[in-house]
This record gives C-alpha cells, sequence and structure tokens, in this order.
C-alpha cells in the first residue's frame, strides 16, 4: 500500500507502519461499515507469523472496542477479520491528530524568552 493512493474512489493513508502493526485509514463511501465520520481505522499485524500475544492483544482491543461501542469514549469496532492473512480490525477512525502528531507539533514550536517589556 503507498503512502496514499486512489484506487475504485477509496482513497488509503497510512497512519502508523510499526514492526508488529500497521495502521491505515480508509474512507468509507457508501458508508459501507456504518462509520458517522467517513473514516475507517484498518489496524494489521505485520509479521507473517505474528506470535499469540499479538493476536491476542488484537483480538482484546477488538472484544473491548465491541462492548464499549455505545461509550462515546471509545471508537466503534465494526469487524474482526484476516487481510492478506493478517489478522485485522476495522475501528470507527477517531477524528483529530495522531498522538506522534500531536508530540512532533509540541516539539517543532519554537519557544523563545519573552521580549521585555520597554525592548531592553
Amino acid at each position: 500500500i503507498s503512502e496514499e493512493s486512489s484506487s475504485q474512489g477509496s482513497h488509503v493513508k497510512i497512519i502508523h507502519d510499526g514492526l508488529s502493526s500497521r495502521v491505515i485509514c480508509i474512507r468509507d463511501f457508501a458508508p459501507k461499515f456504518g462509520s458517522r465520520t467517513g473514516f475507517v481505522a484498518v489496524k494489521s499485524l505485520n509479521d507473517a507469523f505474528p506470535d499469540d500475544d499479538h493476536i491476542s492483544r488484537l483480538d482484546n482491543e477488538y472484544t473491548i472496542s465491541k462492548h464499549l461501542m455505545h461509550c462515546n469514549a471509545t471508537r466503534t469496532a465494526f469487524l474482526r477479520t484476516e487481510l492478506r492473512d493478517s489478522p485485522s480490525i476495522f475501528l470507527e477512525w477517531a477524528t483529530g491528530v495522531t498522538l506522534a502528531e500531536w508530540i512532533k507539533s509540541i516539539h517543532s514550536t519554537d519557544i523563545s524568552s519573552p521580549q521585555p517589556i520597554d525592548g531592553h
């Protein structure tokens, strides 16, 4: 999957690509999944042969999100499936910035010493 691609009218953006998992954001045009935001987060395990611990964590994230779907503080879980033989979950996209983007914005802010009022 490319950084951003368009195929058959669906937009895909990689949000996170780590050692054990990848998170992408896709546009939910139909809406096929019934997303309120019009976007769906897809979290997949990266390993060709993920260990039981990673699979268990992904399943727990799905199960907990599914049980808390009526809570406004969590995102709705739509589907637990296999994508390209990788365990994956589809979740409601939470609008806003990612934690990585927020941290980057904090560190890129140039904080200078306040200037004296009288200019000296």
